[in-house]
């Protein structure tokens, strides 16, 4: 990958047995990366049919280009075992909905550089000299930035884990 990529967190870990509507989460993920402003992709999804139940297996990647130099990338892994489905109760209300152990795995980082144009000869000190004395303050408020964004997905992630819980 072209770039100078600094990982700001990494492995996040959200595990939780859970009750979960599993297409009204996908669909809240997708919106909240789409909100944010993220171009995201799929990259992995690998699905397994136990007989009773499924296992599940997904990698997304989000990158949002915050300017000529920088992108942010947030990676999430998604490994859910024993998704059944199930029917609850709410309010009087049966629901249909899911039933998991799901675990979450959040790594952001913060790319510089990310098309590679500053990396060969006199472009490659001048970036040096750019990096060290001339941006360091303005990387280091993205790089906050970039963790407080990522705990609100966390946030998020936690929040719509919990809608179902008793």
């Amino acid at each position: 990958m072209p770039g100078q990529k600094k990982v700001v967190i990494n492995d996040a870990k959200i595990k939780q047995e859970s009750v979960v509507n599993m297409t009204e989460f996908y669909k809240a993920l997708f919106n909240w990366f789409a909100n944010y402003g993220y171009d995201f992709s799929e990259d992995e999804y690998n699905e397994k049919d136990t007989g009773k139940n499924k296992d599940l297996k997904i990698y997304w990647t989000a990158e949002k280009k915050m300017d000529l130099y920088i992108k942010w990338r947030i990676e999430l892994s998604m490994l859910i075992l024993g998704l059944e489905s199930v029917e609850i109760d709410r309010n009087g209300l049966k629901l249909k909905t899911n039933k998991c152990s799901i675990e979450f795995k959040i790594t952001s980082s913060m790319i510089k550089d990310y098309d590679d144009k500053w990396s060969k000869g006199f472009m490659a000190l001048f970036r040096r000299l750019y990096d060290q004395v001339v941006a360091r303050q303005r990387y280091n408020k993205m790089e906050d930035e970039l963790i407080r964004e990522t705990n609100k997905l966390i946030d998020e992630i936690k929040a719509f884990l919990n809608l179902y819980q008793a």
